[in-house]
């Protein structure tokens, strides 16, 4: 490891031995998932191919089988203080590239009251912003699909702020709550590099720290063409810094009351959008921003609303040989939950546009999706089993490694069964 990571893993441990052995009994948070998934779409991007799931492959015929187990654990000490982690392990079917163990999270966080009905968090470490609407479970979990919509697949796969994120809340009189919050972070430089080089996907993987992300194989990428230097293993989006610029996040919410609330998002990863490390295995910074904005409702005791928009934009390179494009994605999801069972229903939309226009290197992406997905789980059970049917329809354009245009329209029908056990 080197850069930002360790030195926050060194302080947090430092600071926390002591007091969590004297005063704190360690506490464990484990969770076992076990996932089979079958569709119609191509190779999974995960081992490099063109698909846009997270599991299958070029037959269209097999059973993809994926396990892994969440391990989370949770101190407080000195009433203020709170350390946590969340380590993965993952195994799955077939040609399965996807790194066996790793760190998703580790975070230390102070939290203080500063005045009545106010009080102030501070977290350091590797986090998600608290930004998703949907994905609000333990280990970032989403209580109503299997698959995550295409905006919080991508999240999950590129952007894992490494820093400091101060947080401010005030609770009003009448029970509405603000929160005000700003964070700076390194790492996350190749952030952009997965929707440019190979769209949005559809999924649940969490990328684990210093993990690698396989590309398509695309003829931009290959030698002697533009980009042929960028690491031929793939990309790497959660790991210390490339160019050492400080990213940024800012963020507001609003809770009107408890069923209904608003979260507003900017982020700026500050990239340089240049090439780090040595040629054939090096990776670019991509300067990549986007806004979200995202809203729940909750206007009966067992109906949900919810949804999320994200507009934003990448860049890397220096022209005439660089990538430059705009993104959006869209999801709106109901959710009805009757006795032991829950049944959501999610729209969902995205597109790439291209600004480049570069003739070897077309980045466009366009496609929606409905998931339909019922859960059933008994009050105080450990145990929870899923159902879910996503229905996509997307066309992109990507010049293959052989010299030719894969425009990939296709109707894709993906079908999940999942079983979880949390100890």
């Amino acid at each position: 490891m080197n850069g930002l990571l360790p030195r926050i893993l060194i302080m947090a441990i430092a600071s926390t031995t002591l007091p969590v052995l004297a005063e704190v009994e360690p506490g464990f948070n484990t969770q076992v998932t076990l996932q089979a998934s079958r569709n119609n779409g191509m190779d999974t991007w995960l081992n490099g191919g063109y698909g846009r799931f997270s599991h299958g492959d070029d037959s269209q015929s097999d059973t993809a089988f994926n396990g892994r187990i969440d391990l989370g654990y949770k101190a407080r000490f000195w009433q203020n203080f709170e350390i946590s982690t969340h380590l993965q392990a993952r195994q799955g079917s077939g040609d399965d590239e996807r790194d066996a163990l790793g760190l998703v999270t580790m975070k230390l966080r102070y939290v203080q009251a500063t005045a009545e009905q106010q009080r102030l968090m501070v977290t350091l470490g590797q986090f998600f912003l608290p930004t998703s609407m949907e994905n609000t479970d333990p280990f970032w979990e989403s209580p109503y699909t299997i698959t995550y919509s295409s905006m919080n697949s991508w999240i999950g796969e590129e952007f894992r702020p490494i820093g400091i994120d101060l947080d401010y809340r005030w609770t009003l009189a009448d029970k509405q709550q603000f929160k005000l919050a700003a964070t700076a972070f390194q790492g996350n430089d190749s952030m952009g590099a997965m929707l440019a080089w190979r769209g949005w996907s559809y999924g649940n993987h969490l990328s684990v720290y210093g993990e690698t992300l396989a590309l398509p194989d695309l003829y931009s990428l290959q030698e002697p063409n533009a980009f042929a230097i960028q690491n031929d293993s793939g990309s790497t989006p959660v790991t210390g810094d490339f160019d050492g610029d400080i990213g940024f996040a800012l963020r507001g919410s609003w809770r009107l009351n408890s069923d209904t609330q608003v979260k507003l998002t900017h982020v700026d990863n500050n990239g340089d959008k240049g090439l780090h490390n040595d040629p054939g295995d090096g990776e670019y910074a991509w300067r990549t921003r986007f806004t979200l904005v995202g809203f729940e409702s909750a206007p009966a005791p067992n109906v949900t609303f919810l949804g999320e928009y994200m507009s934003g934009s990448s860049i890397m390179g220096a022209t005439p040989t660089h990538v430059d494009i705009d993104f959006e994605s869209l999801y709106l999801l109901t959710s009805l939950r009757q006795n032991d069972w829950r049944y959501s229903l999610r729209y969902d939309t995205f597109s790439i546009t291209d600004r480049d226009l570069l003739k070897q290197d077309p980045n466009w992406d366009d496609g929606e999706s409905l998931t339909f997905a019922v859960f059933w789980q008994q009050a105080r059970s450990k145990l929870s089993l899923g159902a879910e049917v996503l229905a996509l329809d997307s066309e992109r354009k990507r010049v293959i490694v052989d010299g030719t245009l894969l425009q990939n329209p296709r109707d894709q029908l993906q079908f999940s069964l999942q079983a979880r056990y949390r100890l």
